[in-house]
């Protein structure tokens, strides 16, 4: 948003401010595209439907609120002028659970109807005949593939900063 000019780069609040309410008005989306993917992989009929609201309403969320709940006591404890008040943390508390949480719900149940009766069709045709699985070689498997995935970045780094 900042690029198409529309918000300051300086300003920082406007753009977490706007990062919040895109995240907030964009979970009706999420819980109808989980709901509906669910209902139709697993059938409309699964009792566990609601668990994956619950599920898709707090997986990103949770995690993220812990972290900023530990990094903001940090910064309290080092009395900086980033930490956020108790009456920031607790808007944005009464937005998840006002507007995000009651839009997933609500996105989720549109999904679970619309997927109603419908399953799942796959969009190739599979063979009945299982074919072998070739052996993998030694460098697609998993310490070789760890190895390189932090051996690239740091050795681009190094060589930057070198």
């Amino acid at each position: 948003l900042a690029v198409m000019n529309m918000f300051y780069p300086g300003n920082r609040g406007a753009m977490y401010t706007a990062a919040i309410v895109l995240y907030a008005l964009t979970a009706g989306t999420a819980g109808f595209v989980s709901a509906h993917l669910y209902c139709r992989l697993s059938g409309s009929e699964s009792a566990r439907w609601a668990w994956n609201l619950v599920l898709s309403a707090t997986l990103f969320p949770g995690p993220v609120f812990l972290m900023f709940c530990f990094l903001n006591t940090v910064a309290i404890m080092y009395n900086s002028q980033a930490a956020l008040p108790f009456g920031t943390i607790l808007v944005i508390m009464v937005i998840w659970a006002l507007v995000t949480l009651p839009l997933t719900i609500i996105g989720g149940i549109a999904g679970r109807n619309m997927a109603k009766g419908k399953d799942f069709d796959t969009p190739c045709r599979t063979n009945k005949i299982p074919r072998e699985i070739p052996p993998v070689p030694w460098y697609r498997q998993g310490p070789c593939q760890v190895f390189m995935a932090g051996f690239l970045p740091f050795s681009a780094l190094y060589i930057e900063l070198h």
